[in-house]
């Protein structure tokens, strides 16, 4: 009835030199917490599902194929989850960066009981062409402490760990938010290229 009253423009019809839009399917794997999440939701799961939330955030189980949804695209759609997730992601932290800096201390103990031992030995011995050769392993030792040879790896997880305790907590819950989403994932590798 109203269609003659109406001027309808259709972008193809008034612009011809506009290509045909162009679809590209690029598949994503879920992560860790995605997965975890379809599974509960698939199996109505609500042990896992409810496990730390309120009353007033609980996740619904009334539409199941809804809740997948929200899952696949980003686990903190579903209620309850980014809280908990965030929550469990700053206990593992302060977890991982004690026993990073126990794991250090004690590598540190044994290089410093390792060198101790070989200067006591080299000491003992009084000649002065194994105490060169012994000085000498021993300097060799220090120089690759200090350009970090022997522990880089180590030094790199801790610094990293210890980076991300520094950050304020708006900044770790960003990249908790990057990590939990296999989307978000592609696009933080992708958007720096591009």
């Amino acid at each position: 009835m109203l269609a003659p009253h109406l001027l309808r423009r259709v972008k193809e019809d008034v612009e011809k030199s506009i290509p045909r839009k162009e679809e590209t399917i690029i598949e994503v794997e879920l992560t860790l917490v995605q997965k975890q999440y379809y599974r509960a939701i698939l199996e109505r799961n609500r042990l896992f599902l409810y496990r730390g939330c309120d009353k007033s955030n609980l996740p619904g189980l009334s539409n199941i194929e809804m809740q997948l949804r929200k899952c696949c695209n980003h686990p903190y759609l579903i209620n309850g989850v980014e809280e908990k997730d965030v929550v469990e992601f700053e206990t593992t932290l302060r977890q991982q960066v004690k026993a990073r800096r126990a794991d250090l201390e004690e590598l540190k103990r044994k290089r410093r009981e390792a060198r101790a031992a070989r200067e006591a030995q080299a000491g003992g011995a009084g000649a002065s062409s194994s105490s060169a050769a012994a000085g000498g392993g021993g300097e060799e030792e220090e120089a690759n402490e200090a350009s970090g040879v022997g522990a880089s790896a180590e030094d790199a997880d801790l610094e990293r760990l210890q980076l991300l305790r520094r950050l304020p907590s708006h900044h770790r819950r960003i990249e908790r938010m990057v990590e939990a989403s296999g989307k978000l994932v592609l696009l933080d590798k992708l958007l720096p290229k591009l």
